[in-house]
C-alpha cells in the first residue's frame, strides 16, 4: 500500500477526531493552569485550615482487582535457577481462567534480582513446540552471556546462561525475542521483571520493601474476548502502526488497585506494551520525584508531574501518599504519520485519559523514607570522546504478501486474512540474522544519529548504554537525561553510546525499533563489539 493510499484512509478516520483531541488538550492545559497544592486548597481566606463540622469519612477502596506483585527471586553468585517456557493458565477476568504461554507456566515470569559483582546461572528450558529464547532488556552483558537474544532453544532443549552482572542499580525486564513472534509472545505472557542491586547505592535510604513501598508496575495494553482470552491479530494496520488495546494490565492484573502505605513509595514503572506510549500523571495532579531511568539513578531527583514512557523504557519515581490515595493515569497515544510536508494524526482507540492503576492508602505505623538530596553520579556526556559517527534511518518500506498462517495470532480464530503487510527497514535493509550490519571497537564511544522520517519509533540498543545528546536538535526531555538503552525518536535523536562488553559474530547484539510489530517486520540491525 503506497503512502498516498495510506494518507487517504487515515485522513477519513482521523480528521473527525481532531476537534475532540484539541478540546481534550485545551482542557488539560486549563487544568494545569489552575493547579494548586492540596494544602492550599484546604485553607480559608486567612491562611488557617478550615474546620469541618463533621469528621471526614475514610476514602473508599477504588473498584478493581488487587494488583498482583510478582515473586522476587534473588539470584546468588554461582547458583542455578531454572526458568521454563511452557503453557499455563491465568485469570484476567474473575472466574474466567484461560490458557497462556509464560515463564514457569503463568502469565509473566518471576521478578529476578541480580546483585552487582555476582555471576548467577539461568537455566532456560523450552517446553513449547517451537523455538524460543529470552532477551534481558537492559542487562549490560556480553552477547553470548545474556546481553543479546541467544541462545535459541529448539523444542525440548535447555541451556545454561552465566549472567555476569556488572552495572549500576537499575530496573530491567525480560521477554522472548524470536523474529516474527515478538509481539504475539508478549501478548501470550512471555515477559517478566528484573532489577539490579548495587551495594554502592544501597545506603540511599530509598523505599525497598518489595510489594509494600517498593512496587513494580509492568504496564501492558490488551484486548479480550468474552471468554477472557487476550486477543491479537496481525493485520496490515497493526504491523504499520503497532498494536494498541483498550484494556490495561499491570503485572497481569486487569483494572489494578494497589494498597500502599501512607508515606513515601517507590514505583518501578516498565512499559511492557508492544507499541503504546504512556504519558503518565496522577489523577489529582500531585507532583512526584523522578529518580531513575533505564540505566539507573539520576544524579539528583527531578520534580515532575508528567512523564512519557515508550515501549521498553523504564523509570522509577518517588510518590508521597501521606495525603491519601490517587490513580496513575495516561493520556491517549495519538501519533503522526508523515510524508514530506504532509502529516496525518492517527487517533488512538482510547479517546480520553484512562486509568493505569488506582492506589488506596493504609497506615502501617512504619516511619517514612525521606526524599534524598542526591542519588548517584552520572558519567559525563562528552561528545568529543566519540571516535566515530553513524547514522541510522528507521523506515517504513514497501509491502509483501503475507498469508494468514504467517500472520501469527494470539487465539484461535483471530488470524488476519491474507493481505499485503508493510516491511520495515533500517538504512534500507530488513533484518537478516546471517548479516552483520555494523562493527564496533570494544571500549570505544560513538555518536549514533537516529532518524525517524515517517513516524515516532522507540529505538533500543542491546549490550550498551547511551546518553541522549539532543532531540530534534534541542535539549533532551527531563526523562531522557539519564543513562538509557531505549529512547523514543520523534524525528531525530543523537546518542552518545559507550561499548563496554564484547559481542562476536556468533552472538551479535541487535539494535531495533521497540514497537515489536516493526521489529517482527524487519526493523532490526545487528552489530558486533570486538
Amino acid at each position: 500500500m503506497d503512502l498516498t493510499r495510506r494518507f487517504f484512509l487515515l485522513g477519513t478516520t482521523a480528521l473527525g477526531l481532531l476537534a475532540a483531541e484539541e478540546a481534550l488538550a485545551a482542557s488539560r492545559r486549563r487544568s494545569q493552569g489552575r493547579r494548586s497544592s492540596p494544602s492550599r486548597s484546604r485553607r480559608g481566606r486567612g491562611g488557617k485550615a478550615e474546620k469541618s463540622a463533621t469528621a471526614p469519612e475514610p476514602p473508599k477502596k477504588p473498584a478493581g482487582q488487587t494488583l498482583r506483585i510478582p515473586e522476587l527471586v534473588t539470584l546468588k553468585d554461582g547458583e542455578t535457577y531454572t526458568l521454563t517456557v511452557k503453557r499455563g493458565e491465568a485469570t484476567f477476568m474473575p472466574e474466567k481462567p484461560v490458557p497462556v504461554t509464560g515463564y514457569n507456566g503463568g502469565y509473566l515470569g518471576p521478578a529476578f534480582k541480580f546483585v552487582r559483582g555476582t555471576a548467577p546461572v539461568l537455566r532456560l528450558v523450552n517446553e513449547l513446540d517451537r523455538a524460543t529464547n529470552v532477551h534481558w532488556h537492559g542487562l549490560i552483558a556480553p552477547g553470548a552471556a545474556g546481553g543479546g537474544p541467544l541462545p535459541v532453544l529448539e523444542p525440548g532443549a535447555s541451556a545454561d546462561i552465566r549472567m555476569t552482572v556488572d552495572q549500576n542499580a537499575a530496573t530491567l525486564w525480560y521477554h522472548a525475542q524470536m523474529p516474527g513472534w515478538q509481539a504475539i509472545d508478549l501478548t501470550a505472557g512471555l515477559a517478566g521483571l528484573a532489577l539490579v542491586e548495587d551495594p554502592a547505592t544501597a545506603s540511599l535510604g530509598l523505599p525497598s520493601d518489595w510489594g509494600v513501598d517498593d512496587i513494580p508496575l509492568l504496564i501492558q495494553d490488551r484486548e479480550f474476548d468474552d471468554a477472557g482470552n487476550p486477543v491479537y491479530a496481525r493485520t496490515a494496520d497493526v504491523v504499520e502502526h503497532g498494536f494498541r488495546g483498550r484494556r490495561i494490565l499491570v503485572n497481569g492484573t486487569l483494572d489494578a488497585v494497589a494498597a500502599v502505605p501512607q508515606r513515601l513509595v517507590r514505583l518501578r514503572i516498565v512499559n511492557g506494551s508492544s507499541a503504546r506510549v504512556y504519558r503518565i500523571y496522577f489523577a489529582d495532579e500531585r507532583a512526584f520525584k523522578l529518580i531513575a531511568t533505564d540505566g539507573g539513578f539520576l544524579p539528583t531527583p527531578v520534580d515532575a508531574d508528567t512523564v512519557g514512557i515508550a515501549p521498553g523504557e523504564r523509570i522509577e519515581i518517588l510518590v508521597d501518599f501521606a495525603d491519601g490515595g490517587t490513580a496513575l493515569m495516561s493520556t491517549p497515544d495519538d501519533h503522526e504519520l508523515r510524508a514530506g510536508t504532509r502529516t496525518v494524526k492517527v487517533a488512538d482507540v482510547l479517546t480520553a485519559p484512562f486509568r493505569i492503576c488506582a492506589f488506596h492508602t493504609e497506615r502501617d505505623g512504619k516511619p517514612s523514607a525521606k526524599f534524598p538530596a542526591k542519588l548517584a553520579p552520572a558519567p559525563v556526556a562528552d561528545p568529543a570522546s566519540a571516535v566515530r559517527r553513524r547514522r541510522f534511518v528507521l523506515q517504513l518500506g514497501g509491502a509483501v504478501a503475507l498469508s494468514a498462517s504467517s500472520a501469527h495470532s494470539a487465539t484461535a480464530g483471530s488470524e488476519a486474512a491474507p493481505e499485503e503487510m508493510p516491511v520495515m527497514a533500517i538504512n534500507g535493509k530488513t533484518y537478516d540474522p546471517t548479516r552483520i550490519d555494523e562493527e564496533v571497537a570494544l571500549g570505544t564511544t560513538e555518536i549514533w544519529d537516529i532518524v525517524a522520517p515517517e513516524m515516532s519509533y522507540p529505538f533500543h540498543l542491546q549490550g550498551a548504554q547511551f546518553r541522549v545528546l539532543s532531540e530534534d536538535g534541542g535539549i533532551p526531555k527531563i526523562w531522557n537525561r539519564g543513562v538509557k538503552d531505549t529512547v523514543l525518536v520523534e524525528n531525530s535523536t543523537s546518542l552518545l553510546v559507550t561499548f563496554t562488553k564484547p559481542a562476536g559474530r556468533d552472538a551479535p547484539y541487535l539494535y531495533h525499533c521497540q514497537i515489536l510489530e516493526h521489529a517482527d517486520a524487519g526493523m532490526i540491525g545487528t552489530f558486533t563489539v570486538t
